[in-house]
């Protein structure tokens, strides 16, 4: 019983800080983000460009190249103490034999190639070719948590030798907020524009909220033993949290819109990974599946038996709004909802799901379309 009291206890003190927190930011304006009303947040594009231009000491920014000297800071690498910062160029989609290059910086001695992945995974031998390319340059490969790439992309090239990880969430955030701190008397458009990138960094890698809240939280939960208690309970108990939410919440959504749309809906156990099948496709169905902890949903056709042919005609197809390989021959990840975080489940679990609902609606719409317009054999 007293344990059950602590836990209660906990997560009502969480609940008041989170909920006083949530009124400020609606107060302040915090919640307004030109990039997520844009549609842009998890465009690739878009991030690669507002980081080259920060890195361009020729840039809109005015600041020279002390944004690029702040970013080499920061990574602090030791093949970078000694760059030579002279005639700086920096260029984003960079054509190359083998590819194209996110971001590609060239001093008067020096080179550093940025490969930016969000939500994207690694190709097969994409840093591989890179480094090919370019031997002698810094290639840092560029996302969200800092993680290693696959196999497939970097083969036999060594991390922490041959390239390097670095994260939106620890290297992008402390560059960005080393920017504003120099950017304190721009122009009041820059600084704003450079404030508001720096909440849309923090929203992807789950930073949204500001580190008052977060010290109150911690203090609230480290007040006494009985309290870190119930939070180790929680943090080990929040899969299944959010698994049970999703069966009882999420599962009922997608069985009535396909209902709706006249599709049968089939779900895997763990609710990672869905599909709408239509009797009269035979060959194919729209499958929605997730990364691990709910992360990077993606979305298209699956199919087994691609013909040359019919890739070929969906290659073309794809550019330059899906992607396409043998398995899954049109597929892209998803931007709003693409990551299932703590605002989705809260949505969920409170019934807010008119936004769910119509974005899922609308990819299987358009992919429905697709698939009628084009005369594909389903």
């Amino acid at each position: 019983m007293e344990n059950h009291k602590t836990l209660e206890g906990l997560l009502t003190r969480i609940s008041s800080i989170n909920k006083r927190y949530e009124e400020d930011a609606k107060i302040s304006g915090e919640n307004f983000n030109v990039f997520n009303i844009l549609g842009l947040a998890g465009k690739e594009l878009i991030h690669s460009r507002m980081i080259a231009m920060l890195l361009d000491p020729n840039g809109e920014h005015g600041m020279g190249d002390l944004f690029l000297r702040l970013f080499v800071k920061t990574i602090a690498l030791e093949k970078c103490a000694d760059i030579d910062y002279s005639h700086a160029t920096v260029i984003t989609e960079k054509t190359i034999e083998d590819g194209r290059l996110d971001i590609f910086v060239a001093t008067k001695s020096d080179r550093i190639i940025i490969e930016n992945k969000i939500y994207a995974g690694d190709m097969d031998e994409q840093l591989l070719r890179y480094h090919k390319f370019d031997k002698d340059a810094i290639l840092l490969h560029l996302t969200l948590g800092g993680g290693a790439p696959g196999e497939e992309s970097a083969k036999e090239l060594k991390m922490d030798e041959d390239f390097h990880c670095v994260s939106y969430r620890e290297d992008i955030v402390k560059w960005l907020q080393a920017c504003k701190e120099e950017a304190a008397n721009s122009p009041p458009f820059f600084r704003e524009t450079l404030n508001q990138y720096i909440l849309l960094v923090k929203q992807l890698t789950g930073q949204a909220r500001s580190d008052e809240m977060q010290k109150e939280c911690m203090d609230t939960v480290l007040e006494n033993a009985d309290s870190l208690s119930a939070a180790f309970f929680i943090s080990s108990n929040i899969n299944e949290i959010k698994r049970r939410v999703l069966v009882e919440k999420f599962v009922p959504l997608i069985n009535d819109l396909a209902s709706e749309l006249g599709f049968e809906p089939e779900m895997d156990a763990s609710v990672e990974n869905f599909s709408f099948k239509k009797s009269e496709w035979k060959k194919t169905s729209i499958r929605f599946a997730l990364s691990r902890n709910y992360q990077n949903l993606w979305y298209g056709f699956w199919r087994s038996d691609v013909s040359d042919e019919l890739h070929e005609k969906l290659v073309k197809l794809a550019a330059p709004n899906y992607q396409t390989n043998n398995d899954f021959p049109l597929w892209n990840y998803m931007e709003k909802y693409g990551n299932w975080d703590d605002l989705f489940f809260k949505d969920l679990f409170s019934g807010n799901v008119t936004d769910i609902r119509r974005v899922f609606k609308d990819k299987i719409e358009e992919l429905s379309s697709i698939a009628e317009n084009t005369g594909l054999e389903l």
